[in-house]
C-alpha cells in the first residue's frame, strides 16, 4: 500500500498538472482504493508535471493484491509511457526527441 509519510513528505503543490497545482494528487493517490468502481474511476484521470512524484505510489497501489480495481491502476503506468512516447517521438535507436519537455499526463 501507500506510505503516508512518503506521500505527505512532497511537495505537491510545487508541481502542476493540467489544471493548475498539484497539490490534490495525494487525495487521487488514495482514492484508487476504495472497494466503489466509480470513485476509483475519477481518480485515474490526468495527471501532468506531478506524475514522475506519483508514480512509486502507483506502483505500490498495483504491486498490492488487494488494491480494489488493480488492473486499471497497472494500466494508468502503462498509458503514461504511451503518451510520452508518442507526443516525444521516441527514437529507440537515438533516444527521446522531448528537448527537455515535461510531458507527462495520460488518460487511460
Amino acid at each position: 500500500m501507500i506510505d503516508e509519510r512518503e506521500l505527505d513528505g512532497i511537495d505537491w503543490s510545487s508541481m502542476h498538472h493540467a489544471y493548475g497545482p498539484a497539490d490534490e494528487v495525494p487525495t487521487w493517490l488514495r482514492a484508487m482504493t476504495p472497494p466503489d468502481a466509480e470513485t476509483r474511476e475519477e481518480a485515474l484521470g490526468d495527471v501532468y508535471a506531478s506524475t514522475t512524484a506519483s508514480l512509486p505510489f502507483i506502483f505500490a497501489l498495483a504491486d498490492e493484491p488487494t488494491t480494489p480495481g488493480r488492473a486499471s491502476i497497472v494500466k494508468l503506468p502503462v498509458g503514461i509511457g504511451r503518451h510520452a512516447v508518442e507526443r516525444c517521438g521516441y527514437d529507440y535507436a537515438d533516444g527521446p526527441d522531448c528537448k527537455g519537455s515535461a510531458v507527462v499526463g495520460a488518460r487511460t
